[in-house]
């Protein structure tokens, strides 16, 4: 599973919809992991004032962080 994006994310802090993206882990063979019975660690990673939601994706393989380290990625 590749790095995914929803656009339709109401953020009350912000007063207005935002882009998320989210990165789930792959199992090894390529079909999405299956998430362990206590869930999947979560990690939420923030851009700067001038950055937006490609900023991480951009700079760092997030797919692959993801399935190295078992996790949920929100950036």
């Amino acid at each position: 599973m590749a790095v995914q994006t929803w656009s339709q994310v109401r953020s009350d802090s912000l007063g207005m919809r935002t882009t998320v993206v989210v990165a789930t882990p792959e199992s090894v063979e390529g079909p999405p992991a299956i998430p362990p019975q206590e869930g999947w660690p979560l990690l939420v990673l923030l851009h700067g004032l001038s950055g937006n939601h490609m900023q991480w994706p951009s700079n760092v393989n997030i797919q692959d962080l993801a399935t190295r380290r078992g996790a949920v990625i929100v950036m």
